[in-house]
């Protein structure tokens, strides 16, 4: 299969693309944060989100209608990438996540008349630390991508 484009490499090139443009989205909305904007901030990380939902009910039709990959021809190295990538993966929704859930508990004390409490203002700082996760899971992921790509183009 070496250098044949198949509708699986089709398929993880959009996947990296959907990926790369909710990370643009997603940093871009930490910038509006800092500045202050935070119904931007949140709108933004909102679409974000949900091109990664997108992606992720995109994957299990996929896996229905295409298949998982044949990895017979891969080495142990691809592997190693393949469960450091898979590990990122699972970071960035662990952390999307629970930055997700976080910023649902504090909103009132954003953008309702509510006064932060002290437990807003520690939740405002976890979400910030999962959201951090979130956005190096989400590189990390898009550079082991990379690699594996390459592999299946490579070797299939």
């Amino acid at each position: 299969m070496d250098g044949l484009i198949t509708p699986n490499l089709l398929f993880w090139g959009y996947a990296y693309a959907l990926t790369l443009v909710a990370l643009a989205i997603a940093l871009q909305a930490v910038g509006l944060a800092r500045k202050g904007h935070l119904a931007a901030h949140g709108k933004r990380m909102d679409i974000a989100i949900l091109l990664i939902l997108i992606f992720v009910a995109s994957y299990v039709l996929k896996v229905i209608f295409l298949g998982r990959e044949e990895k017979q021809n891969w080495e142990t190295f691809h592997f190693v990438v393949l469960y450091i990538h898979e590990s990122f993966i699972a970071l960035m929704l662990i952390g999307g996540t629970v930055a997700r859930v976080l910023a649902s508990k504090f909103k009132q004390s954003v953008y309702g008349n509510q006064t932060p409490t002290a437990l807003d203002l520690k939740r405002r700082g976890t979400h910030r630390f999962f959201g951090k996760l979130c956005l190096v899971s989400t590189g990390m992921a898009l550079v082991t991508a990379s690699f594996i790509l390459y592999t299946l183009y490579t070797v299939g």
